[in-house]
């Protein structure tokens, strides 16, 4: 299975560093992506859903930690750096998910047949006659609809989930320098990594998104419906993904929401919640696991990150090979 985390700020417990990477051992973790998940056994866990297995881990940032990452991303933009319109849902149609089209293209073939019938004075039609007029009605009918799909359905609802699906801003902690972006999410992408069993050079770069009062993210999935050839560049599949939420909503809303599961998870400052979008071994996408971020009340703010199937996701959209050096 595939993992998704959430997090909501709290306290957080003393986390000891592992020793330091060298290049050649990350190149040898870079073989070593799992192809399996479960809930971690060294931290208190509170598991939401069993299949699909959906997790909450309490208080993996501390206070502290979450206010940190606003006002990092604050001063950032004092900087120049700017925070961008999040990018919508990923939307592909699944070939599979197309297969009545051939047998609703067979209806083209049946006027021909019928006059071809009726043209055949003193004997039935010979089944080459029949599969001569039907035939090319029938393909081109197939390829209308085919073409039809892709070329015409499928970037209109690109483009209406474009404008509606998503109001929030986000900004990707991506730089290759130490005392910007890279020193300050190790703590974090180091505690993922290690509860997850989802190593560091497998993950996209954290990314720090703010929603404001009555910002949305419509139903979604994490994973590619088409196993993620398209990202096959970018690391492969998504499998596992970490949504830490920087600040509890007093005022109420933003929740995650599960609905296919019937789970709603409020923002809790400091928790993570972990679940698993795709399958790691047959790399489907796991439709359970759809989900949404509801308006909230007030301003909301998340870090999150996505881990694919790897064994590497390349920079900038993954972590420089300097992260390691950091461990």
């Amino acid at each position: 299975m595939a993992v998704s985390v959430i997090c909501l700020a709290g306290t957080t417990e003393s986390f000891t560093s592992r020793p330091s990477a060298s290049p050649s051992s990350a190149s040898r973790l870079w073989e070593t992506v799992p192809r399996s998940f479960r809930v971690p056994q060294d931290i208190a866990t509170k598991v939401l859903s069993e299949d699909p297995l959906v997790y909450i881990i309490p208080n993996l940032l501390s206070p502290e930690e979450c206010q940190s990452y606003q006002d990092h991303v604050l001063a950032l933009q004092e900087t120049g750096r700017t925070m961008t319109q999040s990018n919508p849902p990923q939307v592909s149609l699944e070939a599979s998910k197309l297969w009545p089209l051939p047998f609703l293209s067979l209806g083209a073939g049946i006027p021909p047949l019928i006059r071809l019938w009726q043209e055949s004075e003193s004997s039935a039609p010979t089944l080459d006659q029949a599969l001569a007029v039907m035939m090319p009605p029938i393909v081109i009918a197939l390829c209308a609809s085919v073409i039809l799909a892709y070329g015409v359905i499928l970037p209109l609802i690109q483009k209406l989930s474009a404008t509606r699906s998503r109001t929030s801003q986000a900004m990707a902690l991506n730089k290759d320098l130490p005392d910007e972006d890279m020193q300050f999410c190790r703590d974090l992408v180091q505690r993922v990594s290690h509860y997850t069993g989802h190593p560091w050079h497998a993950w996209e770069a954290p990314v720090v998104t703010r929603y404001d009062p009555g910002a949305i993210f419509a139903r979604h999935g994490d994973a590619s419906p088409t196993l993620g050839t398209e990202w096959s560049d970018q690391g492969g599949q998504r499998v596992v993904t970490c949504i830490c939420y920087l600040n509890t909503l007093v005022e109420g809303g933003g929740e995650t929401s599960f609905d296919q599961l019937g789970i709603d998870v409020p923002p809790q400052q400091g928790d993570a919640l972990v679940f698993f979008p795709a399958d790691p071994n047959t790399l489907r996408a796991d439709p359970r696991t759809t989900h949404e971020s509801l308006p909230p009340q007030q301003e909301k703010w998340i870090v999150q990150m996505f881990g694919r199937i790897g064994p590497r996701v390349p920079p900038p959209l993954g972590l420089p090979d300097s992260f390691a050096s950091l461990l």
